[in-house]
């Protein structure tokens, strides 16, 4: 790093290499990626402002290899001190992802790349490299996998209930005693169990955006309305629904069944959230973009809009971001299988749509689908 860098010192005016090597910096700094260079003859290192705020420092403050073989954590320090000395022996690339105890007692992972080099006689002179602080990618991949967790344990049981159910049934009809009328009965408890396992299955591949769909066009407003009677049914005579359709047609080109699908589940989960009595909106709307909301962006496009709003509970803060999760469920034990909204977010992907949800808690919630229209 030479000794006229933006790390260390002013430039000469109108020096075309420094102007080439702060391009660079500024590039780097804006990746988040800092860059440093030990000397391995001497053991000094040289950073750069954005290396030692990666490792918790502030720039000015001064950061020698000492402090930073220190800064390793415990658990960590075998590791790469291994892929250190494998990289020197075997000339090829340190690559490593490890943490960091900063200054503060924060723990951070940092990814660090780097490659050696040697002198004409084959000994390692330098070491050189960048580091990135990756503390939020890690953490993000440690939520998928607990959430991966949670779904596999939660379809694991699942299909261990419909099995038992299927098992038993099959034992028994193989019992030369069991009556004509209970045989039919146990196939037919066997069928059942089919059909849910199938549904259950339909569910989970909406979500997973593998759902077989078959698009074609449809009126959002017809298409909403025709299904009156079928929301009536499912909410009771509690909650007065109210449909207010747009005035002008709005077509879009989806699969009909799992429009239905979608609506009826996002009716249901406005129904729980009511304990049976209140009102609930659903609307359609003409919409030129998605607006921006609770941290999701603003998406430009013609969309045809079906919100769902109740004045029931309400849902947690905490919870929002968890509500599409598969198997996720706010209710009480035995109330739905926590497939329903996770159903309606895989075939608003999947249609090349979105839906977004706005609640507070005690007052009620929003659900809007945004499906595109040609």
């Amino acid at each position: 790093m030479a000794t006229n860098s933006p790390v260390n010192g002013s430039p000469p005016p109108h020096d075309d290499v420094y102007e080439e090597e702060h391009e660079l910096q500024f590039a780097l700094s804006t990746a988040g990626l800092g860059i440093w260079r030990l000397d391995l003859t001497t053991d000094e290192l040289k950073t750069s402002a954005t290396c030692r705020l990666n490792f918790g420092l502030e720039p000015q403050i001064p950061f020698s290899y000492e402090h930073m073989q220190r800064s390793v954590h415990s658990e960590d320090s075998n590791r790469v001190a291994e892929a250190w000395d494998r990289s020197i022996a075997q000339r090829c690339d340190y690559d490593v992802h490890y943490r960091v105890i900063t200054p503060r007692g924060e723990t951070r992972w940092l990814h660090v790349c780097a490659r050696p080099r040697y002198a004409d006689d084959g000994l390692p002179v330098a070491m050189a490299g960048t580091v990135r602080d990756v503390t939020q990618e890690k953490l993000l991949q440690s939520q998928k996998m607990e959430a991966l967790g949670r779904i596999t344990g939660r379809l694991a049981h699942d299909f261990n209930n419909l099995l038992t159910v299927i098992r038993s049934s099959a034992d028994l009809l193989k019992r030369p005693s069991v009556s004509e009328e209970r045989r039919l009965r146990l196939v037919e408890a066997i069928s059942e169990v089919v059909v849910r396992g199938s549904h259950f299955t339909s569910q989970l591949l909406s979500f997973a955006r593998r759902q077989a769909l078959h698009p074609a066009p449809l009126d959002v407003n017809s298409g909403t309305l025709a299904m009156a009677d079928t929301i009536a049914l499912r909410v009771g005579t509690g909650i007065n629904v109210r449909i207010e359709p747009t005035a002008v047609p709005c077509v879009v080109d989806v699969d009909a069944g799992q429009f239905e699908a979608a609506i009826l589940n996002m009716v249901m989960n406005a129904r729980d959230a009511m304990m049976d009595k209140g009102e609930m909106v659903i609307r359609v709307e003409s919409m030129d973009l998605i607006p921006a909301s609770n941290g999701y962006p603003l998406i430009k496009g013609r969309f045809v809009a079906v919100s769902i709003t109740d004045n029931g509970s309400g849902i947690a803060p905490v919870s929002l971001d968890r509500i599409f999760e598969p198997f996720f469920s706010t209710k009480g034990k035995g109330q739905g299988n926590g497939l329903g909204l996770s159903q309606v977010f895989g075939f608003a992907k999947q249609s090349g749509g979105e839906i977004r949800v706005e609640s507070r808690l005690g007052q009620g919630s929003t659900f809007t689908l945004y499906l595109p229209r040609p």
